[in-house]
């Protein structure tokens, strides 16, 4: 599910839709399609807005929240006095970062395929389980191997 929400976010910012449609594409891409796009159109604004509203507030506060504190660090850039010169002569690049959501993306893939190996279970059985608990989990196991590494 939270992968289905992390592909919405991202379409959503590709494709700059209006916000009531993103709530709709939110909702429908969450509950992986059980509800079509015409029974979501028939529920209400308020209704659509406060479903998908809640979503996101789940999976920023909750899970993304938890992805932050394991998985990311903080990158600071700092600027120089040569950043145009360097710019003008091709030493530093223009191109675009990678969107935060192609990221997440990239990062979940990362952790299921882990997950798969370190706990030694099926694909269906991993995406089935509590996202969050299974973050904690690596982490633990990714510690532990960091830890035989450090006195052994």
């Amino acid at each position: 599910m939270f992968k289905k929400y992390l592909e919405a976010m991202e379409y959503i910012n590709i494709n700059h839709i209006s916000y009531i449609d993103s709530c709709d594409h939110i909702i429908y891409m969450v509950l992986e399609k059980r509800l079509s796009k015409r029974e979501i159109g028939q529920m209400s604004v308020v209704d659509t807005i406060v479903t998908a509203e809640k979503i996101n507030l789940v999976m920023h506060d909750v899970v993304m929240k938890k992805i932050n504190i394991y998985f990311t660090e903080e990158v600071i850039e700092e600027k120089s006095a040569f950043d145009d010169y360097d710019r003008e002569n091709g030493y530093i690049d223009d191109e675009p970062h990678e969107s935060m959501w192609i990221s997440c993306i990239r990062l979940v893939n990362s952790l299921v395929r882990m997950a798969i190996k370190v706990f030694n279970d099926s694909f269906s059985s991993i995406l089935k389980a509590d996202i969050v608990e299974l973050i904690e989990q690596i982490r633990y196991e990714l510690d532990a191997l960091e830890n035989e590494k450090e006195t052994g």
